[in-house]
This record gives C-alpha cells, sequence and structure tokens, in this order.
C-alpha cells in the first residue's frame, strides 16, 4: 500500500482532498441545519408567546368591557329614576309618545262615535302623527301609518349601525354606518313625514327609531 502512494502521490492527494472535503461538508450541512432549526424553534416559540399576550390582553379587554356595561347600565338605571334627569325625562317623554300614537290608532280604527265624556278625542285627532320603537339587533320597524321601513343590523364600537331603510314608493336602501340623527323625509298621502334615528347604543346593542309628521303638502 505504501509503495502505491509513494508511486501515485498525485491521485493520493487528490482521494485525500476528496475524503477531507466531503467530511467537512456533512459536518458543515449538519451544523446549518441544526442551526436553521432552532431558528425555526425560537421562532415559533416567541410567536407563541406573542399570540398568547394578545389572548390575555383580549381576555381583559373583554371583562372590563362587561364590568363598563354592567355599570352603564346601573347608572342608566339610576338616572332613569331620579326626577329632572335627562333620561327621566326621555322614559316618560317615549311613554307619553306610545300612548298618544295608541289612542290615535285606536281612534283611526274606531267605527262608533265618541262618547260624550271624551271631551279630549278632537284635540288628539289633530295632534301631528308619531311612532317610535326600541329595536334589538337584526329587528325592523314597519311604521302602520306610512309603511315606511327601517331595520337595523350589526352595531359597532363608535355608536354606528348596518341597516336598510325602505320608504313609501322607493326602493330599499341598504346604508353601512347609520348613526343617532340621521333621518329621511318622505310624502305620503297629503303629508310629509320624517323617519329619525334616535339612538343607536353599542353598550345594550339597541337602537330607537322614530316617524312623525311635519307639515302638510302645499
Amino acid at each position: 500500500m505504501s509503495n502505491w502512494f509513494e508511486e501515485s502521490p498525485t491521485r493520493s492527494v487528490i482521494l485525500h482532498t476528496i475524503l477531507v472535503a466531503g467530511t467537512v461538508w456533512a459536518v458543515f450541512t449538519f451544523v446549518f441545519d441544526e442551526n436553521k432549526v432552532s431558528v425555526f424553534r425560537a421562532q415559533a416559540e416567541n410567536e407563541k408567546a406573542t399570540a398568547g399576550q394578545y389572548k390575555a390582553k383580549t381576555e381583559v379587554l373583554e371583562v372590563e368591557i362587561a364590568r363598563l356595561r354592567d355599570e352603564n347600565k346601573k347608572y342608566q338605571d339610576w338616572l332613569t329614576a331620579t326626577p329632572n334627569s335627562l333620561p327621566y325625562f326621555e322614559t316618560k317623554m317615549k311613554a307619553l309618545t306610545e300612548e298618544n300614537t295608541k289612542l290615535q290608532q285606536e281612534l283611526a280604527t274606531s267605527g262608533s262615535k265618541p262618547s260624550e265624556n271624551a271631551t279630549t278625542a278632537p284635540e288628539l285627532t289633530n295632534l301631528p302623527y308619531v311612532g317610535t320603537k326600541t329595536l334589538s339587533l337584526g329587528e325592523a320597524y314597519v311604521d302602520p301609518k306610512t309603511n315606511a321601513t327601517i331595520g337595523i343590523g350589526r352595531i359597532t364600537s363608535n355608536f354606528t349601525a348596518t341597516g336598510s331603510v325602505t320608504l313609501p314608493g322607493q326602493n330599499q336602501k341598504d346604508f353601512e354606518n347609520i348613526k343617532s340623527g340621521d333621518n329621511w323625509i318622505f310624502p305620503s298621502g297629503k303629508k310629509q313625514y320624517q323617519l329619525t334615528v334616535l339612538k343607536v347604543d353599542w353598550y345594550s346593542n339597541k337602537s330607537e327609531v322614530m316617524v312623525k309628521e311635519i307639515e302638510n303638502l302645499k
């Protein structure tokens, strides 16, 4: 064997070089692959930790939102029961408006003559028409006098909602950002009416709408 190496020094060097290069390449590949696996594993652990932090923050925010909703409801209930406060007057006005609407509908559908004691009937028939409705998510209100229709969909945290409005004699219109104060004026018969969004409440997931007579058409 020693004679072969002595007789073929060039081949010996080449074979030795190939052997060393192969060994180095194998070791380098193994170490490099191990490093890549370690890097990917570290990245996966970091992403997992980040996802865990976001999940924890989300859970904390959900608990805080639930607590704020409960506190807001308590304050609203307290203010509603407190005389001379705005929610108190709003509740009273809503009750009176609903009573007025009910009386007008009864007078419109009644075929009998009013009794002698019903002295307020002529005054009620001259009052402008008003109809209100509190809507939950996914509900719609069809005004019994004008057939104007409004539906409220999803309510977002910025107190806007998706919804649709159909006015008499018109096609349905869809909206992405309905908010409190939005209104639509439309004719019905010989009178004009206004459909108004009174409230869009994200905390209670409820909204309130109103249809009222505003003036006679000339």
